[in-house]
């Protein structure tokens, strides 16, 4: 007699397919709500003047730049935890609106 259906290697399989598959999706959830949170709070630095502040004097080449540093304080402030929202996209995306309920 061989072992119970629930421990043969094709429902093992399965279910580390399905586990795999969730692990790839919370990732890319992850990263692509953290990349919204970022771009979201470069515009609010944009629109607080930060470029320009950035740019100073430095004349065209640094108005140039100003855009990418304002990118990457964004993205840097986004991985740093931001203000939270990434997390409160990916917990709605994957369906926890309870735990997300304030």
């Amino acid at each position: 007699m061989g072992a119970p259906a629930i421990f043969s290697p094709r429902t093992q399989d399965a279910a580390y397919a399905a586990s795999t598959q969730r692990a790839a999706r919370q990732s890319k959830l992850k990263a692509t709500s953290e990349e919204f949170e970022s771009a979201f709070i470069a515009e609010m630095l944009r629109h607080a003047g930060f470029e320009k502040a950035v740019v100073g004097d430095g004349g065209p080449g640094a108005s140039a730049m100003a855009g990418f540093v304002v990118d990457a304080v964004a993205r840097d402030i986004a991985r740093a935890g931001g203000f939270g929202l990434a997390e409160v996209i990916a917990g709605r995306m994957n369906g926890d609106s309870e735990k997300n309920e304030t």
